[in-house]
């Protein structure tokens, strides 16, 4: 009988024992489990996994659809995986939003005792201890939580985003819904004009529109996109500490492409910022979110958009004065010139603590780790640097010259002298590598 796990619930509590104990100790941190449960063999479509056994290092306990509590054994010899496919999985879960080999459990054989890891091999990821595992591996000790997400991929401030499946590409895609009854007539209006805008785009470095569904008496409204799986580009900064040059510039690259095309069509997206850009297919990223977006970007707007640490000086001074009016392509091409900072860096210009300058490689991803979740310190600081627009070019700097003098025209404080993207384009650091760069999209991204 192949065991299945209801997704929403799903969790599993890492029991550790000692390797030379000859007595079997358990400490099971639900305490609802009886005895029994303990004992009980969790079988599956290929292999019986015995209650105890030569080798047993951990038991891993969960629930099933039925609600019957199951026990996970794991061996030094036998790992044991997850996911939806019977034929390669020794624990089945079937649910389309989980991936046919989802994670895998083993045991590792130390000196002291037997411990064990977990490998992400899915589409969304693992849950450990309320941390997302992402195609990385990390080890498990005892109390530990291992959860399966549900498929609820972002919660935002009018929409929220789940997995969704394709009946007839057999694929996974995104799925926004915005319920009107929940939201608001705002908010309706907000993402049928994210959905008028995206219609029209047609780009690989844009997450376009698939379909739409909607219901207007009901009140909701589901917009079907391409699924990006590789996470948004902060995290991916945080988790490197900071990108490589190469690299860098591939994903600015990128994003020049994305923003050129859209003001092209006179569109400024204003709500750039890091964990937008999202990474599909590596290496390509994707710029999402087009509910801040406006038409006819080269007028004066009286509304101000974005997140505050991304803002443009003109933006900031926006905010705090109603009758100040900014444009918001060149407010684009400061949010570039913003990630283009963080991602060579590690750091945010204007978003650090009081002290941090002295110690910046030290706290530099730990900070940005807390970015991800909001700023360090108080908004009027960061709007207060932002006027001023004083950027530190540290040493690290003078062995990247052009990409110090491409990030520099790109934060100028008057929005008339910052550099568009066309201008970036033709910088020096984008030119000498236009050959390679122009050679990488190509094979890349548009085949």
């Amino acid at each position: 009988m192949t065991s299945t796990i209801s997704i929403e619930a799903h969790a599993m509590y890492f029991i550790q024992q000692a390797a030379s104990s000859s007595v079997k100790r358990r400490r099971l941190l639900d305490e609802s489990i009886d005895s029994s449960a303990s004992e009980r063999t969790v079988k599956s479509c290929r292999v019986r996994v015995a209650p105890a056994g030569h080798g047993e290092c951990a038991r891993l306990v969960t629930t099933s659809k039925a609600g019957r509590r199951e026990v996970i054994v794991l061996t030094l010899d036998r790992p044991v995986t997850i996911g939806r496919n019977p034929r390669e999985c020794t624990y089945v879960i079937e649910d389309k939003v989980v991936s046919s080999v989802h994670c895998k459990l083993y045991a590792l054989d130390s000196v002291l005792s037997s411990t064990g890891g977990v490998l992400d091999e899915s589409t969304n990821g693992v849950i450990l201890n309320g941390y997302k595992l992402r195609h990385h591996a990390a080890m498990v000790m005892h109390g530990d939580e291992i959860e399966i997400p549900n498929s609820q991929v972002f919660n935002g401030s009018y929409a929220s985003v789940h997995l969704a499946f394709d009946a007839v590409s057999f694929r996974q895609v995104a799925c926004k819904t915005i319920i009107s009854k929940c939201r608001g007539k705002d908010d309706m209006q907000k993402a049928i004009k994210e959905v008028n805008i995206l219609k029209k785009l047609k780009h690989p470095n844009i997450c376009g529109i698939l379909d739409v569904e909607m219901n207007s008496k009901a009140g909701w409204l589901h917009i079907f996109l391409e699924l990006c799986t590789g996470g948004d580009l902060f995290t991916y900064t945080a988790h490197r500490f900071r990108l490589g040059e190469a690299e860098a510039k591939f994903i600015t690259y990128q994003l020049f492409q994305a923003i050129g095309y859209l003001h092209d069509r006179s569109i400024s997206h204003r709500g750039l910022d890091a964990p937008i850009v999202l990474e599909g297919p590596f290496p390509r990223v994707q710029i999402a979110d087009f509910g801040l977006a406006r038409t006819r970007a080269y007028q004066e707007t009286m509304t101000v958009c974005g997140t505050v640490s991304y803002l443009p000086p003109e933006g900031v001074l926006a905010l705090d004065n109603k009758e100040l009016a900014y444009v918001g392509m060149p407010a684009d091409c400061w949010s570039v010139g913003l990630i283009l900072y963080i991602m060579l860096t590690g750091l945010h210009p204007f978003d650090y603590m009081d002290g941090e300058v002295q110690h910046k490689q030290q706290y530099a991803k730990s900070r940005l780790s807390q970015l991800s979740q909001g700023s360090l310190v108080n908004e009027q600081v960061i709007k207060t640097r932002i006027i001023k627009c004083i950027v530190e070019f540290s040493a690290a700097w003078d062995s990247m010259p052009d990409a110090k003098n491409l990030t520099e025209g790109l934060l100028v404080r008057d929005h008339t002298r910052r550099m568009t993207i066309q201008d970036a384009l033709r910088s020096e650091w984008i030119t000498r590598d236009l050959d390679d760069l122009l050679h990488d999209y190509n094979e890349r991204l548009r085949n």
